[in-house]
């Protein structure tokens, strides 16, 4: 029986029952584990999820209650109603569970005194509780702050954001352990109300907050341990995705910097706190901010959750099943090339061998995942006999990635990494070995884990060295942690799986040795600490004092800590002490060339990678010193070396001769192109004068073949042409590059240049002789690229004699569609007439295709009444292309319009994908006209999506399906391994059930995955384009459109806007029989 006069309504999504009584209302609350009333609630209907918010609770008179370890604890007073409101612990039985209903395969949690009995951990090692319920829920990030405070952030939303209108749930709490014993006895609430509140980080008192789209600083000014100041610093990050894929894992760099986790989420990151700071974009990056000035800008990445420095201020990340990668190059020497974009930024650490994934739980599948499993094997065994799905044995939710620095495990530790597993329930550890300018790394022990629990809630998601030198394991402790996207609603339905039970527990788990090598405990006071004594810190054995100290400092901002840094960077008694002094001095404005230059010749190479970095705010001074060390016998000196060059005017010698003896590397590779800026011919010429080898073929001639094309990429974006003449020279002339490899990869690269600089018709000394002869190549991969180059030069001959081939039907077809391609060189009325010759006859389909594809390099309006005039003639793929064609300008889309208003074109013969962009225009006046002319499509798709239920009854055949998927499908998707330009893989939608297929089909618009959000770019000469974001910098965009990628420098866009249409078109059930629709489920169900 419920509290009279009050409804008990259970939400499925908080998987809790809540007490409701109109809008408001007030009930007896009892914290069930201590079986204590602590107060009365009142129940906010707008609160996430209908869970009770901390802050909510009052006493009788409406006191604030502090949310503690007693709840006997109302503002510091005793509450002397305690007696009374224990006698309401059975109204409030009566009033419901506040566990959740179980379904058929849940099982029940282990209370935190007998759950350390489930873990197998590695001899000579312990586990100690920690933290737990009620002090502590779903806990996914803590800091300790300079006086062992600690914070913990508790992700109560996850997995899924609140409602609209409901309050988010998420929020830290400050924990104590006040009688000394090892354990938290008190929890107080800092801040709550704070959506998907995913990492903490100290500073000045108080701590910043990753909760997306902000970061926070929150603090309390008044001692209370309860946040009063509320500031956003940084703020657009994204939300469109799942929380655990949003800015997180605050972790702070040897270079003053916080780094932060992004997951290469796009998002345009401004200041609030610092709104002169310009904006910064970070699709493809992590993040980083300075918290002393304010500074920000992307980082590498894209990290997902864990993320971690090692002792030489590398950084490593974790994310799902790639357990361990290196973040090899930082961004900020990327992105100073704006014509330059490597293919990775990260390396893969564990060796190639499938079994360096391998893991060893010892909890069994969940049933979910059996079920899964069987029904996606079923699948396997009729269409791919011999394809075995695994249940588990492998990472599925690595996170967490943490090197160990602490002192207490001893030698052979410090150093490892230590990831998490959350599905698995285990903590995994690695050796990393140096591997060139990366590493590599080996599990240990093997064949078991470090640490595993035979417990299935119990869900290890992040890791944390601490003060006492031991590790810390976060426990978010649920039932269920898998991302609900990836399990089959139809399972999700069947097993009653509730997402939040166990949203009310949480543990934080201590790793400690046996016999630790130092025996230390969480008390410490270096907030109290004097500047003398902060320093002597630097040499801790233990990074968190290091780091605490060096953040301290900077903190302070005492210039009086100088000398002895200085003494600190000369005979500080670890290479590490000498790099924590070196940035401290750096932080406070005081390091000076002299450290620096002696750094430089330090006999510690890491001493020495990282003086090199600093050397750059002391340039021209240090400069030949640097260059001087180009050959450093350490592999990591030299990369930074690379990387530096590229801040130091004149280099162009050394980057030369770091190319010819690294070019091979693709890591010194890119690093080495991104020095090149500005230079880049300076560089070529170097190796063509100076460096014969170079251009020699042999195992690693394809590297330098690609390091070759980066540099004619680059010439070719450079402003006006600039040293165009000298490079075609190079290519035409020099000896070392007639090879045909050499020579079309000069070429390639120059022609990606050349179309994101936006030059047309460059007039070049000699170019037209050149480029004559190259059309003429024996080798066609050199003909490819010169034809690609030519049509961004005044080559008027040669303009000549493609007029005339282009219509000449006596030459052979592929002559013919090259002509008219070169076409695109010339202006709109010297090739005119060759075009509309060819557009008004009956040429063959390529034939127009290839005029249509040359039309559209002008932006004339009678080039559109040209391509119109000669509709009738064309084929499918000719119209979709004209279509695609007179979209893209503001004029022509008009002239599109009135012909299909006229009836010149039927409106039949405007594609669904060419209605969605119509309807997604700009132009509110075309998106109005194109309403009209097609409908204003469905706002009625669910209602089609109930009609077409049948097709559910109907017996699918995947081999038919597959037919009709690559007649309808594969143009734009994934295809048995061909992937389309468009459309998102599908190779892992066997997941879903039939159901949720059928809807996707019918209904595209219902979700579209962020990563295929089509864009729409209106530059300022009144190109309109679109497409998906292939890349960004922070000088240019790169669309993906169905034919090929453009590239559009940024100061030449108008606008740009995400759509929120799928591209994917609406209406193809007119398209497809019922039975064809079944086929194609048969065939998506079966696996791609």
């Amino acid at each position: 029986m419920a509290c009279a006069g009050w409804e008990t309504r259970r939400a499925w999504r908080g998987g809790r029952r809540r007490l409701v009584k109109g809008d408001e209302g007030v009930c007896p609350a009892v914290d069930r584990k201590r079986e204590e009333s602590v107060g009365w609630v009142f129940v906010d209907p707008g609160f996430h999820r209908g869970l009770v918010s901390t802050a909510s609770l009052r006493d009788a008179d409406g006191l604030s209650l502090r949310e503690s370890s007693s709840a006997r604890s109302y503002n510091g007073r005793v509450n002397p109603r305690l007696p009374a409101l224990l006698s309401l612990l059975a109204l409030l039985l009566s009033c419901g569970s506040s566990q959740p209903e179980k379904g058929p395969y849940d099982t029940d949690p282990t209370e935190p005194s007998a759950a350390v009995q489930t873990f197998q951990i590695v001899d000579d090692f312990q586990l100690e509780l920690f933290a737990a319920e009620p002090n502590v829920a779903d806990p996914v990030e803590l800091c300790f702050d300079e006086n062992g405070g600690l914070y913990v952030a508790e992700m109560l939303d996850y997995p899924f954001d609140p409602k609209a209108g409901d309050q988010p749930a998420s929020r830290i709490r400050y924990l104590e352990d006040s009688d000394h014993d090892g354990r938290i006895d008190k929890a107080t609430l800092f801040a709550d109300h704070l959506l998907q509140a995913t990492s903490v980080f100290p500073w000045k008192g108080g701590i910043f907050v990753a909760s997306a789209p902000d970061i926070l600083y929150l603090k309390d000014t008044d001692g209370d341990h309860v946040a009063d100041l509320r500031e956003v610093w940084y703020t657009g990050f994204d939300t469109n995705v799942s929380p655990e894929a949003r800015i997180t894992n605050f972790r702070f760099g040897y270079d003053n910097w916080i780094y932060a986790a992004n997951n290469g989420r796009p998002g345009e990151i401004k200041s609030p706190k610092f709104p002169d700071r310009k904006p910064v974009f970070i699709r493809g990056f992590d993040f980083r901010f300075h918290p002393g000035t304010g500074e920000f800008a992307p980082a590498t990445g894209p990290t997902q959750f864990g993320m971690t420095f090692n002792q030489w201020g590398d950084r490593f990340m974790s994310q799902n099943t790639v357990h361990l990668r290196h973040a090899v190059l930082p961004a900020r020497y990327v992105l100073r090339n704006a014509f330059f974009a490597p293919p990775s930024l990260l390396q893969y650490v564990p060796e190639d061998d499938p079994s360096n994934s391998v893991v060893y739980p010892l909890t069994k599948p969940q049933q979910w995942r059996v079920e899964r499993t069987q029904v996606r094997q079923e699948r396997y065994d009729e269409t791919k006999p011999g394809r075995v799905e695994l249940v588990g044995g492998h990472f599925t939710a690595a996170t967490g990635a943490t090197v160990y620095l602490g002192d207490a495990f001893g030698p052979d530790f410090y150093g490892n990494v230590f990831i998490a597993d959350a599905n698995g329930g285990l903590v995994h550890r690695e050796l990393l070995f140096d591997k060139g300018v990366t590493y590599r790394s080996e599990p240990r022990p093997v064949g078991k884990e470090f640490l595993a629990s035979s417990d299935p809630w119990h869900r290890p998601v992040n890791l944390a060295n601490a003060p006492d030198g031991n590790l810390y394991v976060m426990d978010f402790y649920r039932e269920y942690i898998e991302e609900p996207a990836s399990i089959p609603m139809a399972i999700q339905k069947r097993l009653q799986l509730d997402f939040y039970r166990g949203t009310d527990r949480g543990r934080i788990w201590r790793i400690k040795p046996k016999k630790p090598a130092v025996e230390r405990g969480l008390e410490v006071s270096l907030g109290t600490a004097s500047t003398a004594e902060l320093v002597e810190l630097l040499a801790h054995a233990n990074a968190w004092h290091r780091r605490t100290a060096q953040r301290l400092l900077l903190e302070k901002q005492d210039g009086s800590a100088a000398e002895a840094l200085r003494k600190m960077a000369a005979e500080g008694p670890t290479p590490e002490s000498k790099l924590h002094a070196l940035w401290t001095l750096d932080g406070l404005g005081a390091l000076t060339s002299a450290e620096v230059k002696a750094a430089l010749a330090a006999e510690h190479p890491e001493v020495r990678r990282h003086a090199v970095r600093l050397a750059e705010g002391f340039l021209p001074e240090l400069a030949n010193t640097v260059v001087g060390m180009q050959s450093d016998e350490d592999p990591k000196v030299r990369l930074q070396v690379a990387l530096t060059l590229g801040e130091i005017d004149g280099s162009q010698k050394a980057v030369a001769a770091m190319a010819a003896a690294n070019a091979a590397d693709p890591w010194f590779r890119a690093a080495l192109l991104t020095s090149a800026n500005g230079r880049p011919f300076d560089v070529l010429n170097r190796l063509l004068s100076s460096h014969r080898d170079f251009f020699s073929d042999g195992d690693d001639a394809e590297g330098r073949r690609e390091f070759l094309a980066g540099l004619a990429a680059q010439i070719g974006a450079a402003p006006k042409g600039e040293g165009l003449g000298l490079f075609l020279q190079a290519v035409g002339g020099s000896p070392r590059l007639q090879a045909p490899a050499w020579k079309a990869a000069a070429l390639e690269g120059l022609g990606r240049g050349l179309e994101l600089s936006g030059e047309r018709r460059l007039k070049v000394s000699g170019a037209e002789a050149l480029f004559s002869r190259w059309m003429g190549d024996k080798d066609e991969t050199v003909r490819d690229a010169a034809l690609g180059d030519a049509q961004y030069f005044a080559l008027p001959t040669m303009l000549s004699d493609a007029q005339r081939a282009a219509v000449s039907e006596e030459i052979d077809l592929e002559r013919r569609v090259r002509a008219v391609r070169f076409l695109k060189g010339g202006t709109w009325n010297e090739v005119a007439p060759a075009l509309g010759k060819i557009l008004s006859s009956p040429a063959a389909p390529e034939l127009h295709e290839a005029a249509i594809e040359t039309l559209s390099s002008f932006d004339e309006p009678a080039a559109a009444e040209l391509l119109l005039a000669g509709w009738s003639g064309y084929g499918p793929a000719a119209r979709t292309r004209a279509v695609d064609t007179l979209i893209r300008r503001q004029g022509w889309v008009d002239q599109l319009l009135a012909a299909v208003d006229s009836g010149a074109i039927p409106p039949a013969a405007i594609d669904p994908v060419a209605r969605i962009r119509l309807a997604e225009h700009p132009s509110e006046e075309v998106r109005t006209r194109a309403a009209k002319l097609f409908g204003s499509g469905s706002g009625g798709r669910a209602k089609v999506v109930e009609q077409y239920k049948d097709v559910l009854a109907l017996t699918g055949d995947a081999g038919r399906g597959e037919a009709v998927f690559k007649k309808t499908c594969a143009k734009c998707h994934l295809s048995q391994g061909e992937r389309g330009r468009l459309g998102p893989d599908l190779s892992g939608v066997n997941n879903k059930t039939q159901e949720e297929l059928l809807a996707h089909i019918l209904d595209p618009s219902f979700e579209i995955q962020s990563n295929y959000t089509n864009y729409m770019v209106v530059t300022k000469d009144g190109m309109i384009l679109d497409g998906l974001l292939a890349g960004e910098s922070a000088e240019s965009v790169t669309l993906r459109g169905e034919y090929q990628d453009v590239s559009v420098r940024r100061d030449q866009i108008e606008e740009m806007r995400a759509s929120t249409v799928s591209l994917m078109p609406e209406g193809l059930e007119e398209d497809m029989t019922k039975q064809e629709l079944a086929d194609v489920i048969a065939y998506l169900r079966a696996g791609l």
